[in-house]
């Protein structure tokens, strides 16, 4: 936090936070009118515990699951399901630029989060999920905080 710059902080609040909320905003209106729909939103592993020298990452991450939250109440009478997923290490050129892991290979690749997304949008009923934690095989399981 010593050395965060506050324009680093806003443009991840930008991205993270205010984008979703800009998306949401373009695709309600049709999920209202139709009477359903789903949100999925992507978070991270930092929305649910923090880690070092991320403090911006972290807060706009655990900002997306209060935001998810709040909508989750909202749309709710309007048959629309909220999700939040939160991915540890998946294997992306931003990860491989910003994440130290010993082995490559036991990241998650995006195509399993790609698969949990529809899986979501394909339950039905009265079951929902609201916050799904995905972690690497080998990470440990059950994070604090």
């Amino acid at each position: 936090v010593l050395t965060a710059k506050a324009e680093d902080w806003r443009l991840m609040f930008e991205v993270n936070l205010l984008g979703a909320m800009l998306c949401t905003q373009a695709v309600l209106p049709s999920m209202i009118e139709r009477g359903r729909g789903w949100i999925v939103n992507i978070s991270s592993s930092a929305g649910v515990k923090g880690y070092v020298e991320q403090g911006g990452y972290c807060a706009s991450k655990h900002g997306m699951i209060g935001f998810a939250k709040a909508l989750a109440l909202e749309t709710q009478p309007h048959g629309i399901r909220v999700h939040t997923i939160c991915p540890g290490a998946v294997d992306t050129d931003m990860a491989r630029t910003h994440r130290d892991i010993d082995d490559p290979e036991d990241w998650m690749q995006p195509e399993e989060v790609a698969a949990t997304v529809v899986f979501l949008a394909s339950m039905d009923g009265v079951a929902t999920i609201d916050n799904v934690i995905m972690r690497r095989y080998k990470a440990t399981p059950w994070p604090r905080g």
